[in-house]
């Protein structure tokens, strides 16, 4: 969906790269007891960690709903590619299978208001802000900065 592709997006339009791991190191360790010179591995590990957690999980709810794979493919994926423990990857199934293709639709829409918005540039915020206000279809989406 776009509105939860949006709200994905959101949090890297309010905190981008550097800006976060600043936020993290400053902030958040220091209310959680850590030691903040953790922050930039955490914030890089947690990156990379979650682009293919939603990548993942998309394909495996778009493998389930297209038919194109078994349930044991599925949770062989999840284990496989994203190293999840066999009790971790039942559990990502059950709410991928109770869920449908909303994981598959929120990974396309995060997708979608991300090659729209942009990297960078003046209207980032404009455009950004037209997605979470304007009554949008994936196709308006289509023109990209």
């Amino acid at each position: 969906t776009i509105t939860g592709g949006a709200a994905r997006f959101g949090v890297e339009m309010a905190f981008p790269g550097a800006d976060r791991t600043k936020f993290t190191e400053a902030v958040l360790f220091p209310l959680a007891g850590l030691e903040p010179d953790g922050a930039a591995l955490l914030d890089s590990v947690s990156a990379i960690t979650t682009g293919l957690f939603y990548s993942g999980t998309a394909r495996v709810a778009a493998g389930l709903a297209a038919g194109t794979l078994s349930r044991e493919e599925a949770c062989g994926i999840l284990k496989d590619v994203l190293l999840l423990t066999p009790e971790t990857a039942e559990d990502c199934l059950r709410c991928i299978e109770g869920f449908g293709a909303y994981p598959a639709a929120v990974h396309e829409g995060y997708r979608r208001v991300r090659d729209y918005v942009g990297a960078s540039g003046p209207r980032q915020w404009e455009r950004f802000a037209r997605i979470l206000t304007a009554p949008l279809m994936p196709a308006d989406l289509a023109d990209t900065p």
